[in-house]
């Protein structure tokens, strides 16, 4: 309220009279002095009392000093936080200046925390690696994207700790290990492992191995359990056998669709092989691409029928024969047979496996006599197969056949620490949420919310923030999502694989508004 006295002195020149009139006007005016707004991270478990940033916004001179904008900072006890789209608090009775409320350190914060995804469910005898892909964050829940932040080094580094048999196997716990650092510009980085041959040796047995991994410098009491991976060691007794066999090894391992594998065929003579027949049949679900034999040695022809089978009938020529020796002392490669699984059909997206028969149609050796293997009788004769089902005697071979499968998701915000600001414009506020699929190849990419892969996301706290429908976005509003975290989480799930998480710190304002006035009138007369 405010009483202004005005004073008018008129002079009538024409009388020399001066009359003087005095007017008093009461008016009521709203104090011009900005409402006090508090963002806060709050702090909860008993982490400790808060520290309190207080900023002086807008260019005027109050006279009293009163408090003015509050910040709870996080449990680090730095006052991360947010440049303001516009100056919302300040405070009557203190020195003012113009300028955001908090603003983000300009320098990357140092490596604190990482996410993975195991991409391997099993390493194979003919696949010794164990693959995942990781994503580092600082101290700000920020997306580290190169080597190093702030200063120190963001190198991952992943361990496969064998189990008791597999430890065993190489006498004594031997633990394997490799590095990575971020370099994509999702920021991810792969790693790959490659296991003890002695954990596949023939005769051993299936195994599990533990994955672990964290951060390089924390050491091994920093790391983190990621999964297991099964592990599949060479058929037992397939490493030697009789004499008077031909032997096709396939895969032990799963075979992607659209990938290639080797059917490798050898003879186990007592004198050298100079000429040989072999055929395979097979489901429309495989495709032979390529016969191939050691030319220096071998002439022959083949025949390819698509979707169906394919032969070689190859002989070693007079002249090349001299260059033989009489016998081998292991097994004599034949001819290898490429295959491809040809996607869209058979097991090709719901996984499950296909049988190539593999036999002898004729086979002579260097003294020129006509070999039936394995005390066959007639040709077509069969031949011993190794591959994922063990050794067969019937010259069947089971190919696995798994389609690619999605392992994990990692998450990335623009920045890690946010501000709600839903609750002082009223209007709901969305951030882009980016959600990566990392696959059985350790392959990433981007998830679009419109693919219809994002079976679920939720948060962990729906107080602090929720989630787009479509899980595309993190989600403030003004009624539902009241308060601040120095650190929630969120999590999205990709098809049926484990959902992946993101860690987040959530400044939110403390409402009602409080204004506060220098003084509650001023008059003048």
């Amino acid at each position: 309220t405010t009483t202004t006295t005005t004073t008018t002195t008129t002079t009538d020149t024409t009388t020399t009279d001066t009359t003087t009139t005095t007017t008093s006007t009461t008016t009521t005016t709203t104090a011009t002095e900005p409402a006090v707004v508090v963002l806060s991270n709050s702090l909860a478990g008993g982490l400790g009392a808060p520290s309190v940033l207080a900023r002086q916004l807008n260019a005027s001179e109050p006279t009293s000093s009163d408090t003015v904008a509050q910040f709870r900072a996080n449990p680090r006890g730095q006052a991360f936080g947010y440049t303001a789209e516009a100056q919302y608090a300040a405070g009557a009775g203190a020195t003012l200046v113009s300028q955001p409320l908090l603003s983000l350190p300009a320098s990357a914060g140092q490596p604190a925390q990482v996410r993975g995804v195991l991409a391997s469910a099993a390493a194979y005898v003919d696949q010794r690696q164990v693959q995942a892909r990781f994503m580092v964050f600082d101290e700000h829940f920020d997306v580290v994207r190169s080597s190093s932040s702030g200063g120190a080094s963001a190198l991952v580094r992943m361990v496969v700790v064998p189990g008791p048999g597999l430890a065993a196997l190489s006498g004594g716990n031997v633990n394997v290990s490799a590095t990575c650092s971020p370099a994509s510009p999702a920021g991810s980085c792969a790693v790959q492992v490659q296991l003890p041959a002695a954990w596949f040796a023939d005769g051993a047995p299936a195994g599990t191995a533990s994955v672990y991994y964290g951060l390089d410098q924390a050491g091994s009491g920093g790391l983190q359990l990621l999964g297991q991976v099964a592990t599949f060691p060479a058929p037992a007794g397939s490493t030697a056998f009789s004499a008077s066999r031909v032997i096709g090894r396939g895969p032990v391992r799963s075979v992607l669709p659209g990938a290639t594998f080797n059917l490798d065929v050898s003879a186990q003579l007592a004198v050298s092989a100079v000429s040989f027949t072999l055929r395979v049949q097979h489901s429309p679900a495989l495709e032979v691409v390529s016969i191939t034999v050691d030319p220096s040695l071998w002439t022959g022809a083949e025949s390819i029928t698509a979707g169906a089978s394919a032969s070689a009938s190859y002989a070693i020529p007079d002249a090349n024969r001299n260059s033989l020796p009489p016998s081998y002392s292991g097994e004599q490669p034949l001819a290898r047979f490429t295959f491809r699984v040809v996607p869209g059909t058979g097991p090709a997206f719901t996984g499950g496996s296909e049988t190539i028969l593999l036999t002898v149609g004729f086979l002579s050796d260097l003294d020129s006599s006509t070999i039936l293997p394995q005390g066959a009788t007639a040709y077509p004769a069969p031949t011993t197969t190794v591959g994922r089902g063990g050794v067969a005697l019937t010259g069947e071979l089971s190919v696995q056949i798994e389609p690619v499968a999605v392992r994990g998701a990692l998450l990335t915000v623009p920045r890690g620490t946010v501000a709600n600001r839903a609750r002082l414009s009223g209007s709901p506020q969305e951030i882009p949420l980016s959600v990566y699929q990392v696959d059985s190849r350790n392959q990433i990419s981007l998830v679009a919310p419109a693919s219809g892969l994002l079976t679920s996301c939720s948060s962990a706290e729906p107080a602090v923030v929720k989630l787009k429908t479509d899980c595309s976005a993190l989600v403030f509003d003004s009624t539902t999502t009241t308060l601040g975290s120095p650190a929630t989480s969120v999590q999205v799930q990709v098809g049926t694989a484990p959902p992946g998480q993101l860690a987040l710190a959530v400044w939110a304002p403390e409402l009602p508004v409080q204004v506060a006035a220098a003084s509650s009138s001023s008059s003048s007369s």
